[in-house]
């Protein structure tokens, strides 16, 4: 099975499958479903892209990386305190 999962510009892969379109400066640079080749990442780290969603295998050792995870877990870590005040004062 596939999952999402957003990774670093370095981290992706030849083969690759786009989750998501990649726009910049308003222009599409390159179209979900899009299969990622060495010249393509290449371009895009040209283009600055800093980071990508892609499809990979659920058991994937790369999943490990997601982004967009790290990012939810910061944002839980971040707002638990306030959660927790307002649980105890309502």
């Amino acid at each position: 099975m596939l999952r999402k999962v957003t990774l670093s510009i370095h981290e992706v892969e030849a083969n690759d499958i786009l989750a998501e379109d990649i726009f910049s400066e308003y222009r599409l640079l390159a179209k979900k479903d899009l299969v990622l080749t060495e010249r393509i990442i290449a371009l895009l780290k040209l283009r600055k892209v800093d980071e990508l969603s892609v499809y990979l295998p659920s058991d994937s050792v790369r999943v490990v990386h997601d982004l967009s995870a790290q990012r939810t877990r910061e944002y839980e870590d971040l707002f638990a305190p306030l959660i927790e005040k307002r649980r105890s004062c309502g």
